[in-house]
């Protein structure tokens, strides 16, 4: 993930969006790229509603006050539009940061690195909802240790290991090959 978003240089392979190097063309890619790491990383000092129109900004969302209400009903965040985010829980903060990864129609490469990490059951069922909704015209990549979170979500899932891709293919076709546990 860190490779695709840009935070680390690989050691080798290659990485191609939208017929571009995503490793060496990536500065051309940011604007079609929204991330959510496992961390969260967010401007503790503004409000919800700022920090949305913040990122609206930064990829040149259009109209920003329709994208804006439209995320916040997303992800059931209306009601801290006005919060600062330094005082949202754990899982708003989650919520905001998922929110601001799938901000504007021009975002069609999402990496989500464990978007879910820390989620009670109700609040990671909204997460695969809003993730379900936000597929079409996109191409949205997880990184899960949760294998029920990998159905509800991929169409294709890849199990790498030790760095390695091992398997892929849909749910169907891996559990036809390795079984129900695989």
């Amino acid at each position: 993930m860190n490779i695709l978003n840009g935070t680390e240089e690989p050691t080798s392979g290659d990485a191609n969006f939208l017929g571009k190097d995503l490793i060496t063309r990536h500065s051309e890619c940011e604007d079609q790229i929204g991330v959510c790491t496992q961390e969260v990383i967010l401007l503790e000092k503004l409000t919800v509603k700022e920090t949305l129109e913040f990122f609206c900004y930064m990829k040149g969302v259009q109209r920003p006050e329709l994208i804006i209400e439209e995320n916040l009903e997303r992800l059931n965040l209306q009601q801290q539009r006005d919060t600062i985010v330094a005082k949202l829980s754990y899982v708003e903060k989650r919520k905001l940061q998922l929110t601001i990864a799938l901000l504007g129609n021009e975002t069609r490469l999402v990496l989500l690195d464990e978007p879910t990490t820390g989620l009670d059951a109700t609040s990671r069922r909204e997460v695969w909802e809003a993730i379900n909704r936000a597929k079409e015209n996109r191409i949205i990549l997880i990184t899960t240790r949760h294998l029920d979170e990998a159905e509800a979500l991929a169409d294709r899932i890849a199990i790498v290991s030790n760095g390695s891709l091992q398997c892929c293919g849909n749910a169907d076709f891996l559990k036809s090959r390795y079984g129900t546990g695989y």
